[in-house]
């Protein structure tokens, strides 16, 4: 990495050859995807990791980090993996956070990453300047690049909502939750109930003086395991399962573990099921039928220690927890060049920026699924066309006429419910269906979606 960093304000003769790579943004899963895909094209490219080492979120060690005691993968192991490197046979169905940090290190290994990353240079900003695209780092060092990959992610920037009134005990978001310690003797209300709230909820159950959710809609609760296989399975990779359990009923057999959760104070679903994320979390289920846990409606206002609901009930509070999501942004972008409509991206395959040709994002989708497999086409798609500016430029340029006219829409079709959380949803199964249309298209491997398709 000798000379790559300029320390000058333009470009000229003695400049690093880094202004004819590419930046990514993040050493987490969608840095690691994308470096992978762009080595395996031989794309000169430069990874910037504000952090000791690869693993970004996964890493509870690392400042920011949503990651708390409790986490475990949300999807199974069996559909999480990135191609050809599949996670190990030893790791729990629903891997800790800690093996999971463990095999994207050894991803990182395995491909001879970290050649291509600066560790401990957190990118302060980004900006295009006379064709190419100069990074300042936090500590001062600049650098130039042809184009930028933003694969920070999109769990970082806490989303933390107002209420009226004022509220004399503590509000934290659940971005800054570690441990269940934090509990012990406290009255806890956790705002929100995606998957994390939900874990988050039933550590208080066990630690807190009391404990309440505050939820705005019921969800369609799915168990982590039916006919003692996660349910993943049953839906990604029917081929694991054994001839008995493919011949079940597989309604039949969630509907059985979870049944009407309306009995323990859970409102109504006001969608089908399909609509919006799934709560994977029958833990819940047994402490709100132990009565561990509470439910109560959306916040209406504070009121001193007291939390005011919308249906007029009140309760005392001694810590309110949001687990309210996250921001989705590049930071150190400009507001006006990472595209949102409200907070929807609008790249193309939610990776191609439609006005900067040398601008991208990989992994800002969320989907009811194991995510790296999405992550990993969008590195792909990313990669084939990197390839073609490079090396066949008359196809790159048939592709970004195309990427302009072509109407696909990442949630296949499907109506989700309007919230943030589901701002980003993709469809998988539509989305891996065009990204082989396009590949077949544009004449760029299909190879390496064998297994993500």
């Amino acid at each position: 990495m000798v000379g790559l960093f300029t320390g000058v304000e333009g470009i000229d003769a003695d400049d690093d050859l880094s202004a004819d790579s590419y930046c990514v943004v993040g050493a987490g899963p969608s840095g690691l995807a994308t470096s992978r895909a762009l080595t395996r094209f031989d794309i000169p490219h430069v990874v910037y990791e504000k952090h000791a080492d690869v693993g970004g979120i996964w890493d509870i060690d690392n400042p920011g980090s949503p990651m708390y005691q409790s986490a475990h993968f949300i999807s199974s192991k069996w559909t999480s993996g990135f191609t050809g490197f599949p996670m190990p046979e030893e790791f729990a169905d629903y891997p800790h956070h800690t093996q999971i940090l463990s095999y994207l290190r050894a991803f990182a290994t395995a491909f001879n990453l970290r050649r291509h990353m600066v560790f401990n240079a957190e990118v302060e900003r980004i900006e295009p300047i006379g064709g190419r695209w100069r990074v300042t780092l936090k500590d001062g060092r600049t650098a130039w690049h042809r184009g930028v990959i933003c694969a920070n992610g999109v769990t970082w920037l806490a989303a933390l909502p107002t209420w009226p009134g004022s509220f004399t005990g503590e509000i934290r978001h659940s971005v800054s939750y570690r441990s269940p310690a934090e509990f012990e003797g406290k009255r806890v209300l956790i705002v929100g109930l995606g998957n994390s709230g939900a874990d988050i909820a039933c550590d208080a159950a066990r630690h807190a003086a009391s404990a309440a959710v505050s939820v705005r809609r019921g969800y369609h609760f799915l168990p982590k395991h039916v006919y003692g296989w996660p349910v993943d399975v049953h839906f990604r990779r029917p081929d694991l399962l054994p001839a008995a359990v493919k011949a079940m009923d597989l309604r039949a057999g969630i509907f059985a573990i979870t049944g009407d959760t309306s009995r323990f104070g859970m409102p109504k679903p006001d969608h089908e099921f399909g609509q919006a994320h799934p709560l994977l979390n029958t833990q819940l289920l047994h402490h709100l039928g132990h009565g561990d846990i509470e439910i109560r409606p959306d916040i209406e206002c504070l009121d001193g220690q007291t939390v005011v609901f919308k249906d007029g009930s009140r309760l005392e509070v001694d810590l309110l927890l949001a687990a309210t999501g996250y921001q989705v942004k590049a930071p150190y972008l400009d507001d006006s060049l990472f595209q949102l409509k409200g907070l929807r991206t609008m790249q193309y395959m939610n990776v191609f920026n439609r006005t900067h040709h040398e601008l991208f994002t990989v992994g800002s989708a969320e989907v009811a699924a194991g995510i790296y497999p999405l992550i990993e086409q969008m590195a792909h798609l990313l990669a084939s066309h990197l390839n073609d500016r490079l090396r066949r430029p008359k196809a790159a340029r048939a592709f970004e006429i195309y990427k302009q006219q072509d109407e696909f829409d990442p949630r296949g079709g499907k109506h989700f419910v309007e919230s943030d959380r589901h701002a980003n949803y993709v469809d998988l199964v539509s989305y891996s269906a065009h990204t082989e249309a396009l590949c077949q298209q544009f004449d760029w491997p299909m190879d390496i979606l064998s297994e993500a398709v």
